[in-house]
């Protein structure tokens, strides 16, 4: 993987995908479309909801790009092992 792979690829790319994620869970809040949120019956929707939304605001899939060249060396092992 490059320095440029891993930056745009997966830093810049990635970063979007997950401001984009977040911002569509915070219109889902501001609309009241949290229907979909509940997955049991005992579950409020609202909470769901609101539950997603802070815990995207704290996920961050980011991975150094050393991290990243030994995970995808496992991949082709892995594949190739098939």
């Amino acid at each position: 993987m490059t320095y440029f792979d891993y930056y745009f690829h997966h830093c810049w790319i990635g970063g979007w995908r997950e401001i984009a994620n977040t911002f569509r869970i915070w219109c889902d809040l501001m609309t009241s479309n949290y229907t979909d949120y509940s997955l049991l019956h005992e579950d409020d929707p609202y909470e769901e909801c609101l539950g997603w939304f802070w815990a995207s605001l704290g996920k961050m899939k980011l991975y150094q790009k050393l991290s990243l060249n030994i995970y995808n060396r496992w991949f082709k092992i892995f594949m190739m092992a098939k």
